[in-house]
């Protein structure tokens, strides 16, 4: 189980450089004859999209040709082309169908780039307590229907302010229903409006019984400034009830935000299906227009729409979107309001509420929060309703059949929001795709694999990068300094002769988590590596090494570290688990 969290209260210090072991002598090599070094980098944009009829149903057939990709308003030449249909390859333009079972034989797999990993992210913070059991309902028929496409895998996550893993990437069905199954009666972190109704309780009634006139007590206070200063007191609570629920929103978007960052760092496609009453984009701002229907005449001034926007959270719901486009996340969102589906609010809510008006703009707000997220990232809505059915049937087809088109962008990692635009030659076809992507730095990226590496288990280590971990020293309270010994074989990184020296560079990120699943964010280190000339064929054979320490809380540890060959911008990543009641379990080596 692992949580998502903005801090860690872990340290990484940093004791040590490279050590390489000594070497024999060897011959000169001042006049070593020249190397030439040529990497060449390549920034391939793949933008999937969903071609559908106008009805909706999904058109395949089509080839390369038939599609024209603009990058900012720049047209681009597409340089990849991949179709799929029904979960596998599409076979090539104009070759037989195979018939019989013959089919599932010939059926190409799916390559690792356009494998779909599907998760659910079930949102707890906004999402309430009855609509639970209707909404678990879609989650299991999304979910079983889901695994049907070639090669998916499924993780389930959930979040009351961090976000927590609740059962990592797999593809066994059993597994994830009991684990959906769980979830569905685990509301101990769930919260979705609940908070918010002892406040609009108090509001109401305060609203709906004034203060008897006369006066009020043995102050001679008149009732009508009773009922001023009571209202001006209920105000005073709905700001602090607004400013709470903006900073938990706020908490929210950021972990969304560094668990979609985490999500980039797998290959092919992520889908992640959003399970919630949406983002509220201005929180409290509900409360605040009710405060102002009821009590207006107390303080005409007050503008509830205006104060409202202190607390809007536009910014970060924006970053959230580029950065889930960046990742190739695309979002399906399943509307767990009360009045998915429906034109009007529940009579339970419009009883609660002085201005019935301010209901209806916040689930039309919440609800419009769900349609951005799935329109600027090309996906969907499932809102309940007579057409639930279709619209799941038709999410299903989107991870089925599909094309994948891609580029060479003209940039690599600027770190700037380019614009897409797909145009497809068909008469009445219709597209849905991101429409966008932030290009992200290249030191960016590493920090992204190493995160997946820690939270996921994907390792790559082509240069056989090892991490084994010493005991652990106990330190002050509940906090220990351990020792990670990094490796690398030398004979894998790429050296460039200088007068006395051949000489490379690495740099280093790590990322733990503890046994509280606090996370910390992957931190860089760069190190020069330099060998003496005469001794550069043996080191060639050996390890290069770097010591580091960390101060971590008591309990279990993991460890993931990344790095990076500056020279050929080749990067590998290593995992390790320990406990700080004895020293390294699980370290890894090459693989």
């Amino acid at each position: 189980m692992t949580h998502l969290r903005a801090r860690s209260r872990s340290t990484i210090m940093v004791t040590a450089l490279l050590v390489v072991a000594s070497v024999m002598p060897g011959a000169q090599q001042k006049h070593a004859p020249p190397i030439v070094i040529e990497t060449v980098q390549v920034n391939i944009v793949n933008v999937e999209i969903v071609v559908t009829d106008r009805e909706g149903r999904s058109i395949s057939g089509l080839e390369s040709g038939d599609f024209e990709v603009f990058e900012d308003g720049k047209p681009i030449r597409i340089t990849n082309f991949y179709a799929a249909v029904g979960g596998r390859p599409a076979p090539p333009p104009g070759a037989p169908s195979p018939a019989g079972e013959a089919v599932q034989e010939q059926a190409a797999p799916t390559p690792e780039a356009q494998a779909l990993g599907l998760v659910f992210f079930i949102d707890n913070a906004n999402l309430t307590i009855s609509r639970r059991t209707a909404i678990f309902e879609q989650v299991r028929s999304l979910l079983r229907q889901g695994l049907q496409t070639g090669g998916a895998q499924v993780l389930l996550a959930t979040s009351g302010g961090a976000v927590r893993i609740r059962q990592p990437f797999t593809s066994d069905e059993q597994a994830l229903l009991a684990a959906v199954e769980h979830l569905e009666h685990e509301v101990g972190e769930a919260r979705g409006g609940s908070e918010r109704n002892p406040l609009l309780t108090r509001l109401m009634g305060s609203a709906a019984a004034p203060a008897e006139a006369g006066t009020s007590g043995g102050r001679g206070i008149s009732s009508q400034d009773f009922d001023r200063q009571n209202a001006l007191s209920i105000r005073e609570d709905v700001r602090s009830a607004a400013e709470e629920a903006y900073q938990q929103t706020r908490v929210t978007l950021n972990a969304l935000t560094q668990f979609v960052d985490s999500l980039a760092g797998l290959p092919g496609r992520k889908a992640l299906v959003y399970v919630g009453e949406g983002v509220p984009m201005r929180p409290g701002e509900a409360l605040l227009q009710e405060w102002e229907a009821a009590f207006r005449n107390y303080d005409p001034t007050f503008n509830a729409v205006a104060e409202a926007g202190r607390y809007a959270v536009n910014r970060e719901f924006g970053e959230m979107i580029r950065r889930a486009n960046s990742a190739r996340v695309t979002f399906y969102c399943v509307d767990g309001s009360p009045d998915s589906g429906s034109a009007g609010v529940s009579a339970e809510r419009a009883s609660m509420t002085a201005d019935p008006t301010s209901s209806i703009m916040n689930a039309h707000n919440l609800r419009q929060s769900l349609e951005s997220m799935a329109g600027a990232t090309g996906g969907r809505t499932l809102a309940a309703g007579p057409n639930l059915a279709t619209t799941l049937a038709r999410t299903v087809e989107d991870f089925q059949t599909y094309y994948s088109l891609g580029y060479a962008a003209p940039h690599i990692g600027d770190g700037k929001y380019h614009e897409i635009e797909v145009r497809v030659k068909r008469e009445g076809a219709r597209t849905r795709y991101r429409e966008g992507y932030l290009d992200r730095a290249p030191d960016e990226r590493t920090a992204e694999r190493n995160l997946s590496a820690l939270l996921f288990g994907t390792v790559s280590n082509p240069l056989g990068l090892a991490v084994t971990v010493a005991p652990a020293e106990k330190q002050k309270g509940d906090t220990f300094m351990v020792t990670l010994s990094i490796t690398v074989p030398l004979g894998n990184l790429v050296f460039l002769p200088r007068e006395e020296v051949h000489e490379g560079s690495v740099s280093l990120w790590m990322a733990t988590r503890d046994a509280d699943d606090r996370l910390s964010a992957p931190g860089k280190k760069t190190f020069p590596v330099r060998i003496p000339n005469d001794q550069l064929q043996s080191a060639l054979g050996q390890l290069g090494s770097f010591t580091f320490q960390m101060l971590v809380n008591k309990g279990p540890q993991r460890v993931a570290v990344t790095l990076r060959d500056e020279l050929s911008q080749t990067d590998s990543t290593a995992v390790a688990s320990f406990t700080t009641d004895a020293a390294a379990t699980g370290a890894t080596g090459p693989t």
